[in-house]
């Protein structure tokens, strides 16, 4: 019945199987020599969708992929009940694109490109119509992955590896919500033991699980010829960001390997309709297809995202670590008397060891990336790439490199502590030992935030100074006297765009502001002590900063496009725009200066001990406020939220799948506090962009007003936003609730946290 023949896509050979001559109605083989007998009506009757396969099957042999073409699709649509010739027509029809597209791809990629297209979606019908057969899939995925490499050289390598791994992150979510969702209507209609009226469902989830991982695949073979290039390299030749890069890489494959395994599960188990199983497991892929994207982040991201998961573990130790000790007391409601505070049933110790297991390597792995590029530094001279390259070096690019480099050189002992710390943090929680568990988890998150401060930018060193000035002053602010009127909002420099304007000065939590109120006087003078010198290497570290970016706008700048081609136009609008950018970092640095004159009179009042401590924070903190109007950015803040809201609503997905209901709570627990916090920030957003509206409507400068509508519709969505966070805050705390006596549906605030 088959004949094998091999078809080669791109540097690959596939094993695409041609399918046989197929018998007539009657069973009989049809023969081209054997005349017909005569009709008995004038009109000649419709060809037999059979016959009609013979003919495409005899064209496809002999090469004429257009009439295969015409007649494999005669079949398929004249085939009606006849499954074999269904299947077989849409499968050779998948071949005969595949065959057309390897006579197009030298001279029209595009046009290959889209008979590629045209062979997927003939193997996704042949797949549909025949499910158990290996075949159809085999051949689907390997025209998927030669889809992705044509496009790739199509768009001359814009495609990179974390864009592409972001698409297949965010089409992984969505199969993971499709299947909840098929598993919730199945439970209605009472068929969760045996849904077999939702099988050609489960059947389409399976097929888009295999698409997702033929996609991970071809970024699998991506990673692994760019890994291979490098290591390819002469020793003497690498650059100082490849031998970072081959770690990451190397890591990635780790993962992407690891994700890829969890897929091919999860296909399998949508296949044989094991619906509860195939959803956690494509959570599991989804955590997989993360970790192997944080190997391509920076450090900086990579940073902020180990240090928000280790604060937050430390926080539930220490909670879990109070409530034992009895020291946190719940009133009696129409009573005076408090009673002992209990634990929710879902903060355990092993809750937190399997949390805080989960930190170590991935600490670990960004510190690996971080010494291959330290140690490749060492050997390599600073200026052998700009004289290999035979160009002088751009300032700014020198200057950025010197610092990341020696960032990494100071980030490196730090994260060797923070991973001993966690280790310590591990096994302490392994032995229910929750005391020198949150001493050791607080050693390791002090050496994270000091490791991320190494790499702080400007904006960044500019926000930490800040809101460490702002807690300065609340120490100093003697009880019950209100702290300084926030004033961030009231206007801003001339300066100033209207994206670059504050979003106010953040409020203290009520939590902390009750947490300084019973330091001791020791206490606060160790804590004002510490601040204030954070704050003076802050801002020398800020002056280095604000020289290197003068410096290089002072540079003569390369010709300008326009210029070279003989407009003029291009050329004065990059000088406005370096104008504008100088004017700005001078100012920048005069405010640089103010502030760090007013912190070091804080330091020295502080080591006398005198009492006009207070005017000196509050100077300087009205100098940092002034300096963070000229960098801050709502938009940073806005990107920040919606990654942090992403990962909440992973997490209630998560929770979503388990089924066993004990497991289904502890997950549920952190849920709400951290969607409180994002509904905190988002109403702060959504005010602030208000007020930057409020702003422009009132500017005299054009450009300004132009932005009013702008900043106000953005001022809408957030608001929108803030409303579906809320909201979900809310339904997750009554789910917690709830949870306490009966089982609990996680749908609702899932729906809000997509909103």
């Amino acid at each position: 019945m088959r004949s094998a023949r091999t078809a080669g896509l791109g540097r690959r050979v596939a094993l695409l199987i041609v399918l046989g001559s197929l018998g007539s109605l009657g069973g009989a083989t049809a023969r081209a020599d054997k005349p017909a007998a005569a009709p008995e009506s004038k009109e000649a009757p419709p060809e037999p969708p059979r016959r009609s396969y013979n003919q495409a099957r005899k064209a496809y042999e002999s090469h004429d992929l257009a009439a295969a073409e015409k007649d494999f699709l005669t079949a398929r649509d004249k085939s009606e009940a006849d499954a074999e010739v269904r299947y077989r027509a849409a499968f050779n029809l998948a071949l005969t694109y595949a065959q057309k597209a390897d006579g197009l791809t030298k001279d029209k990629p595009q046009d290959a490109l889209a008979a590629l297209q045209q062979s997927a979606a003939w193997f996704r019908d042949a797949v549909h119509g025949r499910p158990e057969d290996p075949d159809a899939r085999h051949n689907l995925e390997l025209i998927l992955r030669r889809i992705q490499q044509l496009a790739d050289q199509l768009n001359q390598g814009q495609n990179t590896l974390e864009a592409r791994l972001g698409r297949v992150i965010a089409d992984e979510r969505t199969l993971r919500d499709r299947v909840r969702g098929l598993l919730a209507r199945v439970n209605q209609a009472g068929m969760a033991a045996e849904p077999l009226n939702f099988q050609s469902e489960f059947e389409d989830a399976s097929t888009f699980q295999r698409t997702l991982l033929s996609d991970g695949g071809a970024i699998l073979d991506l990673a692994g010829e760019q890994r291979d290039k490098i290591a390819q390299q002469p020793e003497a030749q690498r650059k100082d960001e490849d031998r970072g890069k081959l770690v990451q890489l190397q890591n990635l494959e780790h993962y992407l390997n690891l994700a890829r395994g969890t897929m091919a599960d999860v296909a399998r188990l949508l296949r044989r309709l094991q619906g509860d199983k195939g959803h956690r497991q494509a959570d599991v892929a989804l955590l997989q297809l993360k970790r192997a994207l944080e190997q391509l982040q920076d450090p900086v991201t990579v940073l902020k995202g180990l240090t928000a998961d280790q604060t937050a573990v430390h926080a539930q130790t220490r909670g879990l670590d109070e409530l034992r000790k009895g020291n946190l007391r719940l009133p009696v409601e129409g009573q005076q008397a408090t009673v002992k505070a209990e634990a929710p049933p879902w903060l355990t110790a092993q809750l937190l060891a399997d949390q805080q297991k989960d930190l170590q390597p991935r600490t670990g792995e960004l510190l690996a990336r971080l010494q291959a590029g330290v140690e490749y530094a060492d050997k390599t001279p600073d200026k052998a790439d700009a004289k290999s390259a035979g160009q002088p070096q751009d300032p700014r690019e020198a200057a950025q490199k010197r610092r990341i480099i020696e960032a990494a050189r100071q980030a490196v002992p730090l994260l060797q502590q923070g991973v001993t710390a966690m280790e310590q943090a591990f096994s302490a929680l392994q032995g229910d030992q929750l005391t020198p568990a949150g001493q050791a988890q607080l050693a390791a998150l002090t050496a994270l935030l000091k490791a991320l401060e190494r790499f702080s930018g400007t904006r960044d060193l500019i926000e930490l100074a800040y809101a460490d000035q702002v807690q300065m002053v609340a120490l100093l602010t003697p009880p019950g006297k209100p702290a300084s009127p926030n004033d961030a909002t009231k206007g801003a420099t001339k300066d100033a765009k209207p994206d670059d304007k504050t979003a106010g000065a953040p409020e203290l939590p009520a939590a902390v502001k009750d947490a300084m109120s019973k330091l001791s006087t020791a206490e606060r003078a160790a804590m004002l002590k510490d601040s204030t010198a954070r704050n003076q290497d802050r801002l020398s570290r800020l002056k280095g900063l604000f020289a290197d970016e003068l410096a290089a706008l002072q540079a003569a700048p390369a010709a300008p496009a326009a210029q070279s081609a003989g407009g003029q136009g291009g050329g004065n609008d990059d000088q406005e725009k370096r104008a504008a950018e100088k004017q700005r970092y001078e100012l920048a640095e005069q405010k640089r200066q103010q502030a760090a004159a007013a912190v070091d009179r804080l330091a020295a009042l502080l080591a006398k001990g005198g009492p006009a401590a207070l005017p000196a924070a509050e100077d300087g903190r009205k100098n940092l406020e002034e300096l963070r109007r000229l960098f801050f950015s709502v938009v940073e803040h806005l990107k920040e939220l919606l990654r942090n809201q992403t990962q909440t609503h992973d997490s209630t997905s998560s929770a979503q799948a388990s089924r066993d209901e004990a497991e289904k709570q502890r997950k549920l627990g952190p849920l709400a506090t951290a969607q409180s916090g994002h509904a905190e920030l988002g109403k702060a957003l959504a005010e602030a962009l208000a007020a930057q509206a409020d702003q422009a409507q009132n500017a005299s400068e054009p450009q300004a007003k132009q932005a009013q509508k702008t900043l106000a519709d953005a001022a809408e969505e957030v608001r929108k936003a803030h409303g579906a966070m809320t909201s979900a805050a809310q339904t997750l705390q009554q789910a917690e609730k709830q949870a306490q006596a009966m089982s609990f549906d996680l749908e609702p605030p899932i729906e809000q946290q997509k909103q």
